[in-house]
């Protein structure tokens, strides 16, 4: 099953993959941030301090120094409802996000930072848990249409899982083609009540 989704990744949808991999590869690197320091010695001269030789000041020098950023938690939401699935367009939308979500997990895997995956259409399913091993649960992505488009049932179902991780912060990803049964407004109060459980909220538009 996966064999055969990596094979319709043809030159038209790995560079989505890829693209959307490395944008998160960036996101997660900048968890390292670069602090400033001043002393006597070094390589790297602070030309703004320098007028102040005149009061005595010594600590001329720039020092850069690496500490660890806010710890991280990301939920993605993949909507495999029937609207996703529409061979008039090449590649389908489901093709483009399975990719997607397949890339963004690699990435997330190869830096150990925690995440779980759900997929839903009328149904709802959670195919990885914080805990769950990438590799074991990975081909399970790819499934065929789910149904309608119940984005405020999947979302206020992820809530509760994204809420209980302990780490600071914590990121809620939809991927879906936008279509909503009964219409975006619906998602207002999801949303609302996903910002009061502390969790950020980002959409990817296939």
């Amino acid at each position: 099953s996966l064999t055969r989704l990596v094979s319709e990744l043809d030159e038209h949808v790995r560079p989505i993959a890829v693209k959307l991999g490395s944008k998160l590869e960036v996101l997660l690197e900048s968890r390292v941030q670069s602090s400033s320091s001043y002393g006597a010695r070094g390589r790297r001269l602070a030309a703004r301090r320098v007028p102040r030789i005149a009061l005595g000041e010594r600590n001329l020098f720039r020092h850069l120094e690496d500490e660890e950023g806010l710890d991280t938690y990301v939920h993605i939401l993949l909507d495999l409802s029937f609207s996703m699935y529409n061979p008039s367009t090449q590649p389908e939308p489901q093709v483009v996000a399975k990719a997607a979500v397949l890339s963004m997990g690699d990435v997330m895997d190869k830096f150990a930072i925690p995440f779980g995956v759900s997929i839903y259409g009328c149904d709802y399913t959670d195919v990885k848990l914080a805990g769950d091993g990438w590799r074991k649960v990975r081909p399970y992505v790819d499934v065929g249409s789910m149904g309608g488009t119940r984005s405020v049932d999947a979302l206020s179902r992820v809530i509760p899982l994204a809420a209980s991780q302990s780490q600071n912060r914590r990121l809620v990803l939809l991927v879906t083609d936008g279509n909503t049964d009964g219409g975006n407004s619906l998602m207002v109060p999801v949303l609302n009540e996903l910002t009061a459980a502390g969790l950020e909220f980002a959409a990817v538009q296939i």
